[in-house]
């Protein structure tokens, strides 16, 4: 019989390593859900309606990233509580919860690094595998409805931003699915926009290429310990979520013109021991870089900074052969 504090309650759950898998049942206005593995909830609207959205949220890809961590279990005592009333199929992804519980970016590897079919070149790492997994339950998902389908992966940023909160769009070349979601974000109150135009091997990126889904990073922040996000405000996006959940779009249009749009020009990728990144351990997110310095080097490889190039997620620590860095470049509408 399934335990009368989970779901609402799946955060303490994960984090005591509490085993709920293959779990059903029902909430006390008649919404659905089943667990189908460590930290992924599938929500359902009551009585078989038709769901406008199918919603995949994921947080917890970082595990030291807590505040949307937190944010989607509020949003599970709300939903147990009856204040939301659940219009759209929902699947809740805690992505990594051996990190989460650690307190730890990861345990072997990067899990946003790893997906896209990343994860078969690291057999043994605990993060290849959930990775895998992940795929599979995204594409599961999105395979069983029928409603518009909209990913946003949620994380906070290892350092400070000039922009605190910003969104990445996995757009890889073509940018009009992102216009349908500028109502959205302007309502999350997420006014910084960056254009990915390359393939990744992030979760969003995935969604976006495999599942067609309207998918989005949201940068929310700095990362900080599980209960000490209280200098985060992030009650608009919590009502925004809300909104999702009872299969609402009330937000009205929005321009491009309303954003600071960002493209990314070129990655940082560590190449070997040798690299060196020559910024500050304390530089923020965004910080724009004089032209021609050298940013980083890696034995004879020089990284040059060309005119109006800024830094996001500068990064020394990864390992070889990932991206230590990202040079992006404010981006005007129209501008192709």
């Amino acid at each position: 019989m399934p335990d009368a504090d989970f779901p609402q309650h799946l955060l303490a759950s994960l984090l005591a390593a509490e085993d709920h898998v293959g779990e059903t049942g029902t909430f006390a206005a008649g919404a659905r859900w089943a667990c189908w593995d460590e930290g992924v909830l599938l929500l359902e609207p009551a009585g078989g309606s038709r769901a406008q959205f199918d919603l995949l949220l994921s947080c917890g890809i970082h595990g030291n990233e807590t505040a949307p961590i937190e944010v989607l279990d509020d949003l599970l005592l709300e939903l147990a509580d009856a204040p939301i009333t659940l219009n759209s199929r929902v699947l809740l992804i805690f992505g990594n919860p051996a990190a989460i519980r650690s307190g730890e970016r990861y345990i072997d590897d990067d899990l946003n690094r790893l997906f896209d079919g990343k994860h078969q070149n690291l057999t043994a790492s605990a993060e290849a595998m959930r990775a895998a997994l992940l795929e599979q339950y995204a594409q599961r998902f999105f395979a069983m409805g029928e409603g518009l389908r909209l990913h946003l992966d949620l994380h906070t940023a290892i350092r400070g931003s000039y922009y605190p909160t910003f969104a990445i769009c996995p757009a890889q070349g073509e940018v009009r699915y992102i216009e349908s979601l500028f109502g959205l974000l302007r309502a999350a109150q997420i006014n910084t926009l960056l254009l990915q135009d390359q393939p990744a091997a992030t979760f969003s990126s995935f969604s976006r290429s495999r599942c067609n889904a309207r998918s989005l990073t949201l940068e929310l922040g700095q990362a900080r310990p599980l209960g000490h996000n209280q200098q985060l405000d992030l009650h608009a996006l919590h009502a925004v979520l809300r909104q999702l959940f009872a299969g609402t779009w009330p937000w009205p249009d929005a321009q491009a013109s309303d954003f600071r749009l960002f493209r990314v020009t070129r990655e940082i990728i560590k190449s070997s021991a040798d690299f060196q990144l020559n910024l500050d351990d304390a530089v923020l997110n965004f910080t724009p870089l004089p032209e021609g310095s050298v940013v980083a080097q890696d034995g004879r490889q020089q990284t040059i900074a060309a005119g109006g190039e800024h830094i996001i997620f500068p990064n020394r620590e990864v390992k070889v052969g990932l991206r230590a860095g990202l040079l992006v470049a404010q981006h005007l509408p129209g501008s192709g």
